[in-house]
């Protein structure tokens, strides 16, 4: 849960065709093991133990062989296919896992504890909508499952369904006042919703039920920075570190709510330890980049911008900084196309249309510039940066009347360019 500044993992690919083959072959042979050998449930539950000790030390490829070996013994094991399916899909191969999920499914389509580990497997495959919908069905015969109504309210954040997923932590939370994670995570998306004072009361239970957990103090921090105490803040990450000295969200964090106190220096060293811990965190990559950049260190930024970019390509976020530090750079063309893909990721970005905006206008295109800039200006009204541009489009486009109206506006937002162009164009003293 990192506090953002201004997921997506690299996956193994395989041809479609042989992953096709590979499927049909296994599906073919079922027919004929199950006649081959009868079935020994007690030795294919024994692999499938093996497999997932295997899996939680990241030893792939023995684990995959373990539940090829299960499914090969018991070729009427839904909880193998499924497994396999999750380890196929967490390795990229996802047709197969699909070939795997359908035959787990047509094997035992009525058990809830399938069901939600076919929504999981869809999850590491992004496919978070089927996963929302196999969730829904499996509810609707399964409506106490405490396991299938968690992870819907996963698959329904990660849909952006906030509400949605608020409402089903609210139902786990009625089930279990005692369970201080589920408190956790509602206050989390509580903040998201700008429920602040909500996520307040909940993180107060869950520090009340778990005095002692780094997690709590983590969110607490969360909390404080949303009220804008970044001094608060600290204190709680600070809390959270001496509970959990391995806990890399506090040290990003941390870093955010130094940010906010102007130490940038502080933040990036922050970052640093926590990116040493999470190092696959796109928002951590960011931040740090956000962090050199304002420091001067122009290359080492442009180094975590593409890596941010990398763990998560479609960050409108990213891109826009990336465009942003590559227009202060001089690269004015790679700039554009970060800026036009932000603004396709993210058609509500203020930010993306006036940075596309003021680089129409370095290529002399002043009309779209003009249209980006009032789209700016449009989704965020006091966007003073967005002010200070169209008004010197105005200006160098022969409109002095409204480039001026222009600067003064962004001169009252405190842009203090604005404010010396408006002296130097309009002929008036601030």
């Amino acid at each position: 849960m990192p506090y953002l500044w201004p997921h997506t993992k690299h996956q193994m690919a395989i041809p479609l065709l042989r992953a096709l083959f590979l499927s049909l072959m296994v599906m073919a042979a079922l027919p004929a093991l199950a006649q081959q050998a009868p079935s020994n449930q007690g030795e294919a539950k024994a692999l499938l133990v093996r497999a997932e000790n295997h899996i939680q030390l990241a030893n792939w490829p023995e684990a995959l062989q373990l539940l090829s070996e299960a499914i090969i013994i018991d070729p009427n094991s839904a909880a193998a296919f499924s497994a396999r399916a999750k380890l196929l899909a967490r390795l990229g191969r996802n047709v197969e896992a699909n070939a795997d999920l359908k035959r787990a499914t047509m094997l035992n389509p009525y058990a809830p504890h399938l069901v939600d580990e076919q929504a999981r497997t869809k999850m590491l495959m992004a496919d978070y909508k089927g996963a929302a919908m196999d969730l829904n069905r499996a509810l609707q015969q399964f409506p106490d499952d405490t396991l299938l109504l968690t992870d819907r309210a996963i698959a329904l954040t990660e849909l952006g369904n906030i509400d949605g997923a608020i409402a089903d932590y609210d139902a786990l939370v009625a089930r279990n006042p005692k369970n201080y994670v589920v408190r956790l995570q509602r206050a989390f998306l509580l903040l998201q919703a700008k429920r602040v004072d909500d996520a307040e009361l909940d993180v107060q239970q869950a520090a009340t039920l778990n005095p002692n957990s780094g997690i709590v103090r983590d969110v607490e921090g969360l909390v404080r920075m949303a009220q804008n105490r970044p001094a608060d803040a600290i204190a709680s990450f600070d809390a959270a570190l001496q509970l959990n000295p391995e806990l890399g969200m506090a040290y990003i964090n941390r870093a955010a709510a130094l940010k906010m106190t102007g130490d940038t220096m502080a933040a990036l060293q922050d970052l640093d330890k926590g990116i040493a811990i999470e190092m696959d965190m796109a928002n951590a990559f960011l931040n740090r980049a956000i962090a050199r950049r304002a420091l001067g260190d122009l290359k080492g930024a442009s180094k975590d911008f593409i890596k941010a970019i990398q763990l998560s390509p479609e960050s409108s976020v990213a891109l826009y900084n990336q465009g942003l530090l590559r227009k202060q750079m001089g690269d004015r063309t790679q700039a554009m196309q970060d800026a036009e893909k932000a603004v396709e990721l993210d058609p509500n970005s203020a930010d993306a249309y006036n940075l596309r905006g003021s680089l129409y206008a370095i290529f002399n295109d002043f009309n779209r510039a003009l249209q980006d800039l009032d789209r700016a200006i449009q989704l965020e009204p006091a966007h003073a940066d967005a002010y200070h541009n169209r008004g010197t489009v105005h200006i160098f486009n022969h409109q002095q009347a409204q480039g001026c109206d222009d600067l003064r506006k962004a001169g009252d937002l405190d842009h203090k360019e604005a404010r010396e162009k408006y002296k130097a164009f309009c002929s008036i003293r601030w």
